[in-house]
């Protein structure tokens, strides 16, 4: 696989390569057990409240960042729970971890390299939080017991900063997410940790930069956003850029926890995004041009489509998708919670709109008719129409279900589109459908099938074998209609069927049999 190349990385606060720049007990630099660079520095933390503390190589304002690091902790047994603290004018701590039987509600503890993270944003569980510029950090110990005098404490790699920037790879030698692992563990920033093929993310992930060739693929992997204590608005993969491709298949996308991400694929110049499942994305969006097929959708935030083609999607309990126009959907699947709308239009395009979704589980009943403001659905129907004025007509097209509809004010018509479909009809032949309460012709029809114009409502296709098949389009009316179809030709027995206009599109086989008390030859017949 091609190695990328990381820009806009975290910022150096302090890597632990020197003992001159640490304070604490027994401090020594530990060349073995290390995470990059010349090694880890070492300590011992005894006595209840021991610190082990560094400086800062250049002051930071805390405000608005991450500050990220490691340790190791190797008396587990030992520990009620371990804090990060930062100084400035004043000195604040977070609980990072806990250890078992700890009524702290950090994460539990249980050896090896831990990645620390504080959110400066966020309340410290105890001290003062500095209002000044950042100039040492450190790690605080609470106890149970006291462990044996002897090193126990390694900490290494300390950054502040969100995230960065991957570019590089190609269509035939992609850029991955393990790939970028690779990368980031050389320098310890924890960003991407890939661990037992699965890729856990602690930050901001950017793909591509402007015209820089950048192919990334993320295929039958899953891609995990940590339940980590970061800003709510922290965690993202974007890929961006003329120069950038972006190929996801059959892979999880999720959050875990309490946490939510966004996707942006709206500045991506080729975007690949089939068979994938998103769990708990915050918002996600995309742009003219792009496909989404056959992706999951659960417990999501708003997915803005851009003009992008979403096909076969299923969303599960999650915020409206938000169009500009219906046929941006297609066989799309929704399951709500009767609290929100499945989809949110924002425009009323040409005034006439197809709807071929799904959405009658967790939605108000849908009905064929005209809604306005003052007798629209609730807050849980299928489709908002966030427009203040004008007039739209949906044709509710096969495989949909008939959506229920609120307005800000355009008036909408729902209508059920249905197809009726006449196969194997000759050439020439008069093809006629008539009501049976009345008689009245439906449509038009088609004088002669391949030569005349069709009827409104009716088309004729030529078939490999030298028939027809005649279509009959209609807006279904809310119950079925009784209908007489008729087919004439001179050569062929006339062809009068009782059938009905249903509410889902139906084919039916037109069997003509030739007339030989008619015409054989051209001229009429009698048997002998």
């Amino acid at each position: 696989m091609a190695v990328p190349t990381l820009t806009n990385v975290p910022t150096t606060i302090n890597l632990a390569e020197t003992t001159g720049t640490w304070s604490g007990t027994t401090v020594a630099l530990e060349t073995d057990l290390k995470l990059e660079g010349n090694g880890s520095i070492s300590c011992i933390l005894r006595n209840n409240g021991s610190t082990i503390q560094g400086t800062a190589n250049t002051s930071f304002s805390g405000t608005n960042q991450h500050i990220r690091g490691w340790i190791q902790f190797q008396p587990v047994g030992t520990l009620d729970f371990m804090e990060m603290y930062l100084v400035g004018n004043n000195t604040a701590y977070w609980e990072v971890f806990s250890g078992a039987g700890s009524a702290s509600t950090a994460p539990l503890y249980g050896g090896g390299w831990f990645y620390a993270i504080i959110d400066f944003n966020s309340t410290p569980d105890s001290g003062t939080k500095p209002t000044t510029n950042i100039t040492a950090l450190g790690f605080r110990y609470q106890r149970t017991a006291a462990p044996a005098n002897k090193t126990n404490t390694f900490v290494d790699a300390f950054y502040y900063g969100d995230g960065y920037t991957a570019t590089g790879g190609t269509s035939g030698d992609p850029i991955t997410f393990a790939t970028i692992a690779n990368v980031d563990v050389v320098e310890a920033y924890g960003i991407v940790q890939s661990i037992r093929d699965t890729n856990f993310l602690f930050g901001t992930v950017t793909i591509g930069s402007g015209a820089t060739s950048t192919y990334m693929s993320v295929e039958n992997e899953a891609v995990i956003f940590a339940d980590a204590p970061v800003s709510s608005t922290l965690y993202s993969i974007t890929a961006t850029g003329s120069g950038c491709t972006f190929d996801a298949r059959n892979s999880l996308f999720k959050a875990n926890g309490l946490q939510d991400f966004e996707f942006d694929m709206s500045a991506v110049n080729t975007l690949i995004c089939n068979g994938n499942v998103f769990i708990r994305a915050g918002q996600l969006m995309f742009t003219t041009g792009q496909t989404l097929t056959s992706n999951t959708f659960i417990d999501c935030g708003s997915l803005t489509t851009g003009g992008a083609s979403v096909v076969r999607g299923s969303f599960d309990n999650s915020d409206p998708v938000i169009v500009s126009d219906l046929s941006e959907l297609s066989i799309c699947t929704f399951v709500g919670d009767n609290t929100r709308a499945a989809v949110e239009l924002t425009s009323l395009g040409s005034g006439t709109m197809n709807w071929s979704c799904i959405a009658d589980d967790g939605y108000n009943a849908g009905s064929a008719g005209t809604f306005t403001t003052a007798n629209d659905a609730g807050a849980d129907g299928s489709i908002f129409v966030n427009v203040g004025s004008g007039a739209l007509t949906i044709n509710v097209v096969s495989g949909g279900t008939i959506p229920s509809v609120r307005t800000a004010g355009a008036t909408v018509i729902v209508q059920q589109s249905v197809i009726l479909t006449l196969t194997n009809i000759v050439a020439g032949s008069e093809v006629r459908l008539f009501a049976q309460s009345d008689l009245s012709e439906l449509g038009g029809g088609i004088e002669e099938v391949g030569i005349s114009t069709p009827g409104a409502g009716f088309d004729a296709a030529l078939q490999g074998d030298g028939t027809y098949t005649v279509t009959y389009t209609y807006n279904y009316p809310g119950s079925d209609v009784p209908v007489f179809i008729t087919v004439l030709d001179v050569d062929y027995q006339i062809v009068r069927q009782e059938d009905s206009l249903t509410s889902t599109s139906r084919s039916i086989k037109i069997n003509q049999i030739f007339d030989r008390n008619y015409s054989e030859g051209g001229t009429p017949f009698v048997n002998p």
